[in-house]
């Protein structure tokens, strides 16, 4: 899979899009989350992931979460409790720094769009194989690709199933509530 263009990286989407960013964050169906800087593999050692350097020492791993932190911050007003690395890489050495920055290191157990690269039928037929508590990744970021499609052909049918999304926050403990 060839990484997505720069300006659809966390940090700079961010960025690019302040107003959407700010309606996404006051929409409460909406939770944003800390998702890194320039999307980069955390790790300790430089390892990489799907053709993405990784970063290269703890303080490339501070860099990288704090970056998005602050920014998120300064354009919403809230500051995230969640994170998940670029590429959803991250080492133990890096997920620990995560953890002491007061984060919850969250990851998915549900593929829905290998980036944004699928068509619309096989993201609704991973959508529809859904089972409760999965955490599921799917792409806003490329609209042209077969995601919103794929969602909105699931929606009917895991509402059937009486299934629902939710906000991390509303099932997940908090870095501070697990202590």
């Amino acid at each position: 899979m060839e990484p997505p263009p720069r300006s659809s990286w966390p940090g700079q989407w961010v960025e690019a899009n302040p107003a959407l960013t700010e309606e996404l964050a006051a929409d409460p169906l909406f939770e944003i989350a800390n998702h890194g800087t320039a999307h980069q593999p955390l790790s300790v050692s430089g390892a990489s992931a799907y053709g993405i350097a990784g970063t290269t020492d703890a303080g490339a791993v501070y860099d990288e979460i704090m970056g998005a932190q602050k920014l998120i911050e300064e354009r919403t007003g809230t500051t995230p409790t969640y994170f998940r690395s670029g590429t959803a890489h991250l080492d133990d050495v890096s997920a620990e720094i995560a953890r002491s920055l007061g984060l919850l290191v969250v990851n998915f157990n549900r593929n829905g769009d290998d980036g944004g690269t699928l068509p619309a039928p096989s993201v609704s037929d991973r959508l529809v194989g859904m089972e409760p508590g999965d955490i599921l990744l799917a792409h806003s970021n490329r609209p042209s690709s077969g995601t919103a499609a794929g969602v909105t052909a699931a929606l009917p049918v895991l509402r059937e199933r009486g299934m629902s999304f939710a906000r991390l926050s509303d099932v997940l403990p908090t870095e501070a509530e697990q202590d």
